[in-house]
């Protein structure tokens, strides 16, 4: 997957032009002093690949059911996306990171669900981690004890694991890394979604983010790439006083149907 770096060096809504001066330092008379203030980059991955969900039920020779009528109209893909941010020096503390994408208004394109869910995160050794077993309707539930597996694992994305299901009602398990448990994603039933990743125990920079949707494109989709716009943001707190926010333009991306 590409890469687009972007960056983030000036707060867009502090209080003051010397507000990421420690008191101690602004200038009070004389010579202005020399500041070092931290230097965000952020990047974001900007060549998707789409899983196509079907190919996955024939790689297993497993049927789709006739009774589920989203296939009858629709091919539903899963979509990776990915945004990461590295930070040098100075004093600011990243205390959050979003991501926002948006569908075209006319696009034929429907999200079926955006993971990570915070309540399907566990600990997992030094870290934390995703896993759910996603149902046909895009839905996510706790892992089933009892299941019967097909021996066929798929790699999506950066580091995301299906575990493919021979069960009728499920696709398979899916799980992979985060960096927080403190997640909050929207965009059921919409063209737009959001995460917003919080810090917990650990600094968010250093990482590589990686997010799921599960979307809906209807068959007769003209176009040969699938298009959407996506950006990043960061919160950051300077001095420990009142944070501010730092954000990308929009970003046109697209993945190939």
């Amino acid at each position: 997957m590409d890469i687009q770096p972007i960056e983030l060096t000036t707060a867009s809504n502090v209080l003051g032009k010397d507000f990421e001066i420690t008191p101690s330092q602004r200038l009070q008379g004389g010579n202005e002093p020399d500041i070092e203030t931290s230097k965000i980059r952020m990047y974001i991955g900007t060549k998707p690949m789409l899983t196509d969900i079907r190919k996955l039920y024939k790689k297993i020779n497993k049927p789709v059911p006739p009774e589920v009528e989203l296939f009858k109209s629709y091919n539903a893909y899963f979509l990776p996306h990915t945004v990461g941010v590295i930070q040098e020096g100075g004093s600011d503390s990243i205390r959050q990171i979003g991501y926002q994408m948006k569908f075209p208004a006319n696009a034929e394109v429907s999200v079926l669900n955006v993971l990570p869910e915070s309540k399907f995160i566990t600990k997992v050794g030094g870290g934390f981690g995703f896993e759910a077993d996603l149902s046909l309707n895009g839905e996510a539930h706790i892992p089933e004890s009892v299941t019967a597996w097909a021996e066929s694992t798929e790699m999506l994305g950066l580091g995301g694991k299906l575990r493919l299901s021979t069960a009728n009602n499920i696709i398979g398990r899916f799980k992979f890394s985060v960096v927080t448990s403190e997640i909050m994603s929207i965009g059921k039933g919409s063209t737009y979604s959001e995460w917003v990743f919080n810090r917990g125990e650990s600094p968010l920079f250093g990482n590589d983010i990686e997010m799921y949707q599960l979307i809906l494109v209807d068959k007769f989709y003209s176009e040969p790439v699938l298009k959407f716009q996506a950006r990043v943001y960061c919160v950051i707190s300077t001095w420990g006083l009142i944070p501010s926010r730092r954000e990308s333009d929009w970003i046109p991306l697209e993945c190939r149907l």
